[in-house]
């Protein structure tokens, strides 16, 4: 809150709202006398230092109310906000308005224009920081609705050169932060305007710089996004020449040099000598050249400056290690001593970290979470975590998935049971029972019974199996019975030949003896 000034007498709505403060509460309406008494004093005390205070006291009571009658409570809100020229009174104004919540959207509206008129009069009856102040509260209002976006935008075009350069100075970083939002081209035709006005130059060309890298970094074809990447590069090397020190500029030239270096394949000590030059333009950014008196909203490009500092350290190391032999030879890496070995693994875990910090949350099918916990179930001597790095899965997603695959159905007498413990004259009957059915139906049935769908199919080819052995192993011994048949019959059709062989011999023998006798008798 602002004091009022030495000597000057207070209003009576002054009076009691100081009073109250003074005492540590939080004014409301009635306090102040009620609605009508504000609305008939307004006028008076519209300029006041303490108007911010009478503005947040009537957004409150309005948030609160019931009633939908916002046309008694418009006309004090907007001769307050429309009667205020000091900047530090437009700040908690905005502060009030921004921070209060089921506003209805006629009286954001009518702040909103008020907003506007401010950030573009120019007859000299409010400073060009106060526009300033008056352009950042239409903008953060214009953020939640697309028909104020418009008119914002509208007003942001027509900004020229000949406009006070103290206020293009914070129009110049409005319209970067609006290209970010809302990516629009002809925001950048602005910006490139500004860039001949010397107060302006310095703003102007680094929101070109961040405008480009906003284009690089939304193009999906390598070799634009590179195009858009040494686009940008240049227009913060030409902030940083603007200024004797620049360490926003500075930064954000050296991040994307190391990129476009580390890209071209650089030495590890050149990109080791870059990253030390970020980090000391982080440090200086973060630790001297934070102004209090910038928007609150800015302070992503802060956070956007350390992640790019962590950017630095990461390539680094990276090359680094993409330096080191062992990356490429296996052998090599086996014969490694144990340390170096862990901490190229803990090297490994961290770029997995922060891959998947920066990556979208995935959306797995059943059949995928079905098989995850498949081999979870069946994993042997194996843990929990390896089964979650095979699947490439968080292993709290997989654990999660244990847990609610567990059946809450007790009716089955075999639900506590994991599949594998189950008999094989259960398996059977649970074969029989899921016969036919399929689809969405099978897995409410599965589910019932702690089970999924691949097991049943697993238990029906092991049951097929064990029929195919057996009947294999039938036909097995009857083969080798009709061989050794078969073996017994050539052994005595042998036999049988043989004799038969013998006694043709002694026949024909005998005949011939006989013969033989004959002729000597004769």
């Amino acid at each position: 809150m602002v004091a009022a000034a030495a000597g000057g007498a207070l209003h009576p709505l002054e009076q009691t709202l100081h009073t109250l403060l003074a005492q540590g509460k939080v004014p409301s309406v009635n306090d102040l006398g009620g609605l009508k008494a504000i609305a008939q004093s307004v006028s008076s005390v519209a300029t006041s230092p303490i108007a911010a205070e009478i503005l947040a006291t009537i957004l409150r009571s309005l948030s609160e109310a019931e009633d939908d009658d916002s046309l008694v409570w418009r006309e004090p809100i907007v001769t307050l906000v429309q009667g205020a020229i000091v900047d530090t009174v437009l700040i908690e104004m905005i502060d009030a308005t921004d921070g209060c919540e089921h506003l209805p959207q006629s009286v954001i509206e009518d702040v909103f224009t008020a907003f506007l008129q401010k950030a573009t009069n120019t007859s000299g009856a409010i400073s060009a920081y106060a526009r300033a102040i008056a352009l950042e509260g239409a903008f953060r209002l214009a953020l939640t609705n697309r028909r104020r976006q418009f008119r914002l935008l509208d007003m942001l075009l027509s900004i020229t050169v000949a406009d006070e350069p103290q206020y293009l100075q914070y129009a110049a970083k409005i319209l970067g932060i609006a290209h970010s939002h809302w990516r629009e081209n002809e925001i950048v035709n602005v910006l490139k305007g500004l860039v001949d006005c010397d107060e302006v130059a310095y703003e102007a060309t680094f929101e070109l710089g961040m405008a480009g890298l906003t284009s690089a970094l939304d193009e999906p074809k390598r070799d634009v996004a590179a195009s858009f990447f040494n686009e940008a590069l240049l227009w913060f090397k030409k902030a940083k020449a603007l200024r004797e020190t620049a360490p926003e500029a500075l930064l954000y030239s050296e991040s994307l040099t190391l990129l476009t270096e580390f890209e071209a394949g650089r030495t590890k000590p050149e990109l080791a000598e870059r990253s030390k030059s970020i980090h000391k333009a982080a440090f200086e950014l973060l630790a001297w050249h934070t102004d209090s008196s910038l928007p609150a909203w800015l302070g992503t490009r802060h956070i956007q400056a350390a992640c790019w500092n962590s950017l630095a350290s990461t390539l680094v190391s990276l090359m680094e290690s993409l330096e080191e032999v062992c990356w490429w030879e296996p052998a090599v890496v086996i014969e490694s001593p144990p340390r170096q070995n862990s901490c190229r693994l803990k090297f490994i875990e961290s770029i997995k970290f922060e891959i998947k910090m920066i990556t979208p949350k995935k959306q797995y099918s059943d059949e995928f979470r079905e098989q995850a916990l498949a081999k979870v179930y069946k994993r042997g001597k194996r843990t929990i975590q390896d089964i979650a790095d095979e699947s490439n899965l968080s292993i709290h997603t997989l654990k999660n998935w244990m847990k609610s695959s567990t059946p809450t159905d007790t009716s089955s007498p075999n639900v506590s049971k994991r599949p594998q413990d189950w008999r094989p004259e259960e398996r059977l009957l649970a074969l029989h029972e899921s016969h036919g059915i399929s689809g969405e139906a099978l897995n409410a049935w599965c589910r019932q019974r702690g089970l999924f769908a691949h097991q049943l199919a697993q238990w029906k080819s092991d049951f097929c199996a064990v029929t195919s052995a057996r009947s294999g192993g039938n036909d097995s011994q009857t083969l080798r019975t009709l061989k050794a048949e078969n073996q017994r019959l050539e052994r005595e059709l042998n036999r049988k030949d043989k004799a038969l062989a013998e006694a043709a011999a002694l026949l024909i023998l005998q005949k011939k003896v006989r013969a033989l006798l004959a002729g000597e008798v004769e």
